[in-house]
């Protein structure tokens, strides 16, 4: 005896059924959405120039939204590179708030990723007083955190000076002031040789290879 088929509608049956009309949502009645969609597009620019003007027109009040998306990890289905993105974008706010979000992450990062850009926008803000946070990296297990680290505490010299760096680090623990000195020699040499300046963008690209 055959059995009789399943019926997978369900009771009381819905009018139209799967084959129900969309309706198309007016986003203008959702500013939020608009403000989101507004800031994701600016993320994902695949040029670095490009996504930093975008980044510089975007309104103050977007900076709450941009630190939302920099803390989204990968249950919020948000790429990777726009979260990173949105991490450097932080370093040029120069609102407590966004610093405060990059030393968290630079510590509490869920991964050596997340970790490893928080200290590279926290070297790219150009603050000596975020020393004492990424020297502590520079002996972090993952090869990409060390450098992250040891590029921030660069990118601070270069934005302030050598030597403001290095008495900040006199304050140090040991092993970091000599840490700290290495970059700083390392520097200067880079200098004598004309090299050129490495963006963290740059950084980016050339770990990835």
């Amino acid at each position: 005896m055959m059995k009789a088929p399943i019926d997978n509608e369900p009771a009381p049956k819905i009018r139209g059924g799967a084959i129900r009309t969309s309706r198309r949502i007016d986003r203008s009645e959702f500013p939020a959405l608009q403000a989101r969609e507004r800031v994701l597009n600016a993320l994902r620019a695949h040029d670095p120039d490009s996504r930093d003007r975008a980044m510089a027109a975007l309104p103050e009040s977007d900076l709450a939204l941009l630190r939302v998306i920099a803390q989204e990890g990968a249950i919020s289905n948000t790429e990777p590179a726009v979260r990173y993105n949105a991490i450097a974008a932080l370093a040029s706010s120069g609102a407590p708030e966004s610093l405060n979000l990059l030393t968290d992450l630079a510590h509490f990062g869920e991964d050596f990723y997340v970790r490893g850009h928080a200290l590279l926008a926290l070297g790219a803000a150009g603050l000596q007083i975020a020393l004492p946070a990424i020297v502590t990296h520079l002996s972090a297990d993952d090869k990409f955190e060390q450098s992250a680290a040891r590029r921030a505490v660069a990118l601070i010299a270069k934005k302030t000076s050598a030597e403001g760096v290095q008495a900040h680090a006199s304050l140090l623990a040991e092993e970091f002031r000599a840490e700290v000195s290495r970059i700083l020699a390392e520097l200067g040499r880079a200098k004598k040789r004309g090299d050129i300046r490495i963006t963290p963008q740059r950084m980016e690209r050339r770990e990835a290879r």
